[in-house]
């Protein structure tokens, strides 16, 4: 049997969110008083971090970390399903569910992402979307998966367009694809 795990990040690979999760981002931080923001051309260069880290680099009161990370994904969820798929996405998604597993694992809220890919008609091509509210790495997650549906690791596949992606497959010891 040929039949693959292909398991994909989110933002960045399916979803084209990175202004969308940014001007999110910049609003819920304006609130609670702060003025550093991270830009597109940051996010290029240095890997998008999770809202944890960009909390503590620009030093986030402790007391603002919870509203900060609630308040954010609640924007997430809410203006997820406006946002566009690639291109080609949907071709893609087709072509390899027919012959594969999918699934996704993401740093964002998996209600979110669930929403997104069932305005867009292509959650059935997931087994299962595995969010940031699931305890564990991401190479945590992509083993447990893997292990869950069989899988041997040699025919799991991660899909992401972050080098921490990359190094979250490795990590699993699964195959990578980068994505731009």
């Amino acid at each position: 049997d040929s039949k693959c795990l292909i398991l994909f990040d989110y933002d960045g690979v399916l979803v084209d969110s990175l202004p969308f999760n940014l001007s999110v981002v910049a609003e819920v931080l304006s609130l609670l008083g702060y003025k550093d923001f991270p830009s597109v051309d940051y996010c290029k260069i240095a890997d998008c971090i999770s809202l944890e880290e960009w909390a503590r680099r620009i030093d986030m009161a402790e007391t603002h970390l919870e509203p900060f990370v609630s308040e954010t994904h609640q924007h997430f969820t809410a203006g997820a399903p406006g946002l566009p798929l690639f291109e080609g996405v949907l071709q893609l998604l087709e072509s390899l569910s027919a012959e594969h597993q999918l699934g996704v694992i993401t740093g964002n809220i998996s209600s979110a992402a669930r929403e997104f890919l069932s305005k867009h008609g292509v959650a059935h091509h997931f087994s299962e979307i595995v969010g940031v509210e699931t305890l564990g790495t991401k190479s945590e997650k992509i083993s447990k998966f893997a292990a869950r549906l069989g899988y041997p690791l040699d025919r799991v596949f991660y899909v992401g367009d972050a080098g921490t992606d990359v190094q979250q497959g490795k990590a699993a010891g699964v195959r990578t694809v980068a994505v731009t």
